[in-house]
């Protein structure tokens, strides 16, 4: 037994799977440390794949005392989802371009994210990922700052742009609000100043929506206070915010002068905070083709058919496009199933606290952005929820095998006695 990180003990399973969790949940950081290395002489020449070399090793090193925690139904679950994307890539030609472009990405990020949500023991990662999170914030503000203010160019690649840059920062700032609710740390608080800031400045509505419905599900059942109080708060608190024009002037001026955008501001100074920006027609058009195919749908992928490249924003819709109305409502209902029994399982605050996390930038964001082809959170969400149910079902076999311990106990002390008494009378 090692002891580290505070007072709690942990075996070298339970390290390795704080370095492994650590590592994937703050990559971002990697590329931070890559931008340095690149800019170094001699180092500069070998830095490139520096972020492949150290997420392979780190999982190469844990592998070993964390593969216990992966069971054969997890792989299998893998292989299916694998051999379902190959087969629509095989038979879809029309979807082919973008399955075959998306597929390295699929198959090196998104499932291992499912496995990863399998070994991570959130309550005895939380206080490193609480961390890194912040680390995450604060070194991604002073990155965007010098690559746009001090070299005067701010690279647009396929990791970084202003609309994907909200939902990299999204995770990172729900943990600080949870990390701040429960307990005020004034480092915590700037991060989530800077990350709302930033996510602000992206854009980004629909994560400026997920930040607020998280902060308000944390603040109504995890900080102190009367929650009858604490309900009445959160409406006149964001009724202060959509009524004052004025501090949305002032942001938005702020946001031109970083060189970030104002697109969410200028939404709420026109009047078309909630406007859907062409979502309805998008459904109009999937519902339509969803009816002209009902059966089988039109593969992975089938919604760019219909939509000139853009996707579905909406998972539901995707699925139905995806497999058909029949399996398209199995796989939804079955997910839906899936995050309803892992909520009521949770057995800690802090298992609880990150389901909402990872539901918020897996699931709920599947209904305002992105696709579950490509949103690796997602199937983090899955993982999770899948050890939340084992962890629960051990507790419980744990518990039926000491009541059976005690009992056989209880039984054997009363046969001694028994056998005591009457020589004793």
């Amino acid at each position: 037994m090692l002891n580290i990180f505070g007072n709690a003990n942990y075996t070298k399973a339970d390290i390795a799977g704080i370095v492994l969790v650590a590592t994937i949940w703050g990559e971002r950081l990697l590329y931070y440390v890559r931008s340095v290395l690149l800019r170094l002489p001699i180092i500069g020449n070998f830095a490139e794949p520096f972020i492949v070399v150290t997420i392979v090793a780190v999982i190469i090193i844990t592998l070993r005392w964390v593969k216990d925690r992966i069971r054969l139904q997890d792989l299998l679950f893998v292989f299916v989802v694998l051999s379902v994307y190959l087969l629509h890539l095989a038979i879809y030609e029309e979807n082919a371009e973008y399955l075959s472009e998306n597929f390295p990405h699929f198959i090196t990020v998104c499932l291992p994210m499912y496995l990863l949500g399998v070994v991570c023991d959130i309550d005895k990662c939380i206080n490193v990922l609480v961390k890194v999170s912040l680390a995450y914030v604060f070194l991604g503000v002073l990155y965007y700052y010098y690559v746009t203010f001090v070299v005067g160019t701010y690279e647009m690649d396929a990791t970084v742009d202003q609309m994907g840059l909200a939902y990299q920062y999204l995770p990172h700032v729900l943990l600080l609000i949870y990390a701040t609710i429960k307990k005020f740390n004034v480092w915590y608080f700037a991060g989530i100043l800077l990350g709302v800031f930033m996510i602000l400045g992206s854009g980004n509505r629909g994560s400026l929506l997920l930040v607020f419905v998280f902060t308000a599900v944390v603040f109504l059942f995890w900080s102190k206070g009367n929650i009858f109080v604490k309900t009445l708060t959160l409406p006149l608190f964001l009724i202060l915010i959509i009524s004052s024009d004025s501090i949305a002037i002032f942001f938005s001026d702020i946001m031109d002068d970083f060189g970030l955008s104002a697109r969410s501001l200028n939404y709420f100074l026109e009047g078309e905070i909630a406007d859907d920006n062409g979502r309805s027609r998008i459904s109009k058009i999937l519902v339509s083709a969803i009816w002209n195919s009902p059966i089988i749908g039109y593969g992975l992928a089938g919604d760019r058919i219909f939509l000139d490249d853009l996707y579905s924003h909406n998972l539901l819709l995707e699925l139905l496009m995806s497999f058909g109305i029949p399996v398209g409502f199995a796989v939804f209902a079955a997910i839906c199933l899936l995050l309803v029994r892992s909520f009521y399982k949770c057995q800690t605050s802090v298992q609880k606290a990150f389901y909402f996390v990872l539901l918020c930038c897996g699931f709920l964001q599947l209904f305002l952005s992105n696709t579950f082809l490509f949103e690796k959170t997602f199937y983090f969400l899955l993982g999770y929820c899948v050890m939340i149910l084992r962890t629960y079902d051990n507790y419980l076999s744990k518990e039926v095998s000491n009541e059976e311990s005690e009992y056989a106990l209880h039984s054997s002390d009363s046969t001694v006695a028994s056998c005591v008494m009457p020589e004793q009378r």
